[in-house]
């Protein structure tokens, strides 16, 4: 029989403790094999729901009308930059946005400026199909990305602070570049820059607020003056609109009076109405109010709108249309003017306005306020 060493007797247990040694080994063993087990169908389970989203997202872009060439290209960029989340990616609007911001500046490493320049303008054109080109009127917008053709936007030279600013419109939008031209009758003279320097951007987005930018020109074409730059998401929303004109979500009823008639604006009440149509009135003032539809109203035609405030009784207003652009593809943004409004009406508009307004102040100095009824 071997001698047993004073080691050897150290590792001996009583006959007890030995046996409750072996069950807890036996019972940690169990656990890290079940927590094994459950790490494994966690795992199948979220593939199996990936795999889900992504049948859904090819679905949904064979709804919209997306070619199978172009779901080839977009599927590869999700791949790289949204690969667990591939519904999230063409469904909503700030995951779309951050797979092409990833995406062209993968391609800006390379130094691919043409391929970048033709995946702008397909990913532009894919995100129309999937209706993530919409930012609802009152609403901040993030990237210049979210302007829409038609917009006024100021520029100036970054190395030039007292430089003055030059009024410009955009003509083109894709997701690597924008483009801007002088506008019509523009009163100062073009800024003097060359491609790639910093110019200082801002513009006024109607109802919301104004906001400053800065990005760099990628190229400039003289005839006719075109700048196109690169796009910022920085955008620094500076001065709000919130404390004259109101932010509203009031579904409605319009009906454009009848052209051939001659409308009488003593009388718009007994005027035939033609067309009708649903919108939703996104702001009001005491002036007018700016309605989101389908439909494009012309430019100085009469509306009758069906307008409900809380608190109020349903009334018709008259409004003549004094501006009509479009926020999307088929979805416009008609703003007008009142016309014939009577005293107790405008007194019922203003009341609510003024109301409003006291309830965004008093949740900016965190005071408590009954919402009315």
């Amino acid at each position: 029989m071997p001698r047993r060493t004073p080691f050897m007797t150290f590792l001996v247990l009583p006959e007890g403790r030995q046996l409750t040694f072996i069950l807890m080994v036996g019972v940690f063993f169990l656990l890290f094999v079940a927590a094994v087990l459950v790490a494994v169908l966690r795992r199948r389970q979220r593939n199996q729901v990936i795999t889900a989203e992504w049948r859904a997202a090819r679905d949904i872009a064979g709804r919209r009308g997306v070619s199978g060439k172009d779901w080839d290209l977009l599927r590869k960029v999700i791949e790289r930059h949204s690969p667990r989340e591939p519904l999230s990616a063409v469904t909503v609007q700030q995951c779309f946005d951050a797979c092409v911001e990833a995406e062209l500046a993968r391609l800006e490493t390379l130094g691919d400026a043409a391929q970048d320049e033709s995946l702008g303008a397909l990913l532009r054109a894919l995100r129309t199909q999937f209706g993530l080109d919409y930012v609802p009127y009152g609403r901040p917008v993030h990237s210049t990305r979210e302007l829409s053709t038609g917009q006024p936007v100021w520029i100036a030279p970054a190395a030039d602070p007292s430089a003055e600013w030059f009024r410009t419109r955009v003509v083109s939008i894709d997701e690597a570049h924008f483009s801007i031209t002088s506008w019509s009758g523009a009163q100062t003279g073009m800024p003097k820059v060359r491609p790639s320097d910093v110019v200082r951007g801002h513009m006024w987005r109607d109802d919301d607020a104004r906001y400053g930018f800065a990005t760099a020109l990628v190229r400039f074409d003289e005839t006719p003056p075109i700048w196109v730059l690169h796009h910022s998401a920085d955008l620094k929303r500076t001065q709000s609109r919130e404390y004259y004109r109101i932010h509203v979500d009031l579904p409605t009823r319009a009906a454009l009076l009848d052209a051939q008639t001659p409308i009488d604006t003593q009388q718009l009440g007994l005027h035939p109405a033609g067309t009708h149509f649903d919108g939703t009135i996104t702001s009001l003032s005491a002036g007018g109010l700016a309605l989101v539809t389908k439909d494009a109203a012309p430019v100085q035609s009469v509306l009758r709108i069906a307008l409900k405030l809380p608190g109020e009784e349903p009334v018709k207003v008259h409004v003549r249309v004094v501006g009509v652009s479009p926020v999307s593809r088929q979805t416009y943004k008609v703003r007008g003017s009142f016309l014939d409004v009577d005293e107790e009406t405008r007194d019922g508009i203003a009341r609510y306005i003024s109301y409003r307004q006291q309830m965004m102040l008093a949740a900016e100095a965190g005071i408590d306020m009954q919402p009315e009824q």
